[in-house]
């Protein structure tokens, strides 16, 4: 086996996808990927070098599980020592797995640092200390860490991509080294290879692509009722309308939704899949009319499609976790 020279840390699928197009078939092939539990096991097994999974580790909570990362980091991929870091840092394992290394930010999604701005509540609770016990604790899990300094803010990130304008727009202001990454673009210039190596990674076959190509309308979900607390009732309601009242829609979860549209809906086209919207439209799936709550995979929409979003204050417990996004 050739020697691992980078480290990838993500836990999103449109975040891998951004690394597998930034990247030549050469250098993921060099790559040792950490992730948790919400990329699926079907695109985990299928990445180079046996891709290592933490699970359950919550870092509000269990120093022990914390520390335990950073113990493992020293022989379960050593390599850390002399690669390259390419990471999103705010997942619950990143400030443990990147300790005090540099490292280059990949993308949450589009317009990932304004909402990061907007955000009505913090990333992490902070962790506070109120016996000699707890400071030992929070030093042993947190010490020389990024910890609370997410999203780039922080003396270790050395570079950070972004997607969209108004992300590239706001680092310029602040003179905040970056790299404006166009996904579209490089999935043009891709090898066959490259693109084959990545559909099978998402399990896109024709049959997926070609029931999104026939809809005239998307509608792209996200995972209400396990982020913010919404009931079956609260979530059907702030989607029914939009389904039933038009033709030809199609319907694409979130891969962290887990609701049961194909009860509710069984006529209409689910597209279950771990693939980012953005990959299904550069492979062809591009509908006149996507709606969705907030999901920021609809500003990557091409620009003829009518993009309608329904905005956070369509109920509050979404606006209570979400913040301010997407309400005229």
């Amino acid at each position: 086996m050739r020697l691992l020279k980078n480290i990838c840390v993500v836990d999103t699928p449109y975040a891998l996808l951004q690394y597998l197009l930034m990247q030549p078939m050469e250098e993921i092939e060099r790559t040792k990927f950490i992730t948790s539990s919400i990329l699926s096991q079907n695109i985990t097994n299928k990445l180079p070098n046996n891709c290592l999974r933490y699970y359950g580790f919550d870092i509000r909570n269990n120093w022990r599980k914390l520390l335990n990362i950073r113990i493992r980091r020293i022989y379960e991929y050593p390599s850390i020592a002399w690669s390259k870091v390419y990471a999103q840092d705010h997942l619950r394992i990143s400030a443990q797995v990147i300790g005090r290394h540099q490292y280059t930010l990949i993308a949450d999604g589009p317009d990932y640092l304004n909402n990061y701005l907007l955000r009505s509540s913090p990333v992490f609770e902070e962790i506070k200390a109120v016996s000699i016990k707890d400071y030992i604790k929070n030093f042993l899990a947190f010490s020389g860490t990024i910890f609370n300094h997410e999203y780039g803010y922080n003396n270790q990130c050395v570079n950070r991509w972004v997607v969209s304008a108004n992300d590239a727009q706001l680092l310029a202001h602040n003179n905040i080294r970056h790299t404006y990454v166009d996904m579209e673009k490089l999935w043009k210039h891709a090898s066959i290879a490259q693109r084959e190596f990545i559909a099978d990674i998402f399990e896109l076959s024709p049959d997926i692509v070609n029931k999104g190509k026939n809809a005239d309308v998307i509608i792209l979900t996200q995972p209400l009722r396990e982020d913010c607390g919404l009931t079956d009732e609260e979530y059907l309601e702030i989607y029914s309308s939009e389904i039933t009242n038009n033709s030809n829609v199609v319907i694409k979860p979130h891969p962290r939704d887990n609701f049961d549209f194909e009860n509710y809906f069984p006529n209409v086209p689910i597209i279950r899949t771990d693939a980012p919207m953005q990959l299904l439209n550069y492979m062809g799936i591009k509908p006149k009319v996507a709606v969705t709550v907030c999901s920021t995979s609809i500003s990557a929409m091409p620009s003829d499609v009518n993009k309608i979003m329904l905005g956070t204050k369509i109920n509050k417990k979404i606006y209570d976790i979400y913040g301010d996004r997407f309400n005229k």
